[in-house]
């Protein structure tokens, strides 16, 4: 993202990411997640698209603090 975009974006409240279904996607966007965030420091965010392949419990396990994988049914409220 350029680099306006991610000064617009500073402390979201919530920052939801499409991670997609290919692993190495998946990996790749929770690396860029960590490298953007660390600029927009969201106060949350959110993995989705992960498919019914995905674990779920290990990816858990990898994310940055403050991200998590999206689940079916996930609901939001903001201020």
């Amino acid at each position: 993202m350029a680099d306006d975009v991610l000064d617009s974006l500073r402390d979201v409240p919530l920052w939801i990411v499409e991670a997609l279904r290919d692993t190495r996607i998946r990996h790749t966007a929770i690396m860029n997640r960590r490298l953007n965030g660390l600029r927009v420091q969201p106060g949350r965010a959110v993995l989705t698209h992960l498919g019914l392949e995905a674990d779920y419990a290990t990816l858990a396990a990898i994310c940055p603090d403050g991200t998590e994988p999206g689940v079916d049914g996930m609901t939001f409220t903001l201020d």
